[in-house]
């Protein structure tokens, strides 16, 4: 199914294990490949007053999505990016250990 960006925008983006991180802002878009790299999250007022304030999460991360809502990894809150650039995606995102160093 297709979507356009404006029905996508300011969906609830949930973890797996149903934790809310927030609402669907944005789309980082390869403009090589032509489709979705990444997509930026604005978190709640709550958790921005402890968290950055949005996350990067690569398409790889994304579980389902629709016109509802937006359904992530539960590892996804561990992986948000402080440095907030776009980064390429972990080859070894399916159960591997990651070098997570922060």
């Amino acid at each position: 199914m297709q979507y356009r960006d404006v029905e996508l925008r300011g969906i609830p983006v949930i973890t797996r294990s149903g934790q809310k991180i927030g609402k669907l802002a944005a789309f980082v878009i390869d403009a090589e490949r032509h489709e979705v790299a990444q997509y930026v999250v604005s978190r709640s007022s709550l958790l921005a007053r402890i968290l950055p304030d949005e996350m990067l999460v690569h398409r790889a991360q994304v579980i389902s999505l629709d016109s509802e809502m937006m359904v992530v990894d539960d590892g996804v809150v561990a992986e948000r990016s402080a440095e907030r650039k776009i980064q390429q995606p972990v080859e070894a995102a399916a159960g591997g250990a990651s070098s997570a160093e922060g």
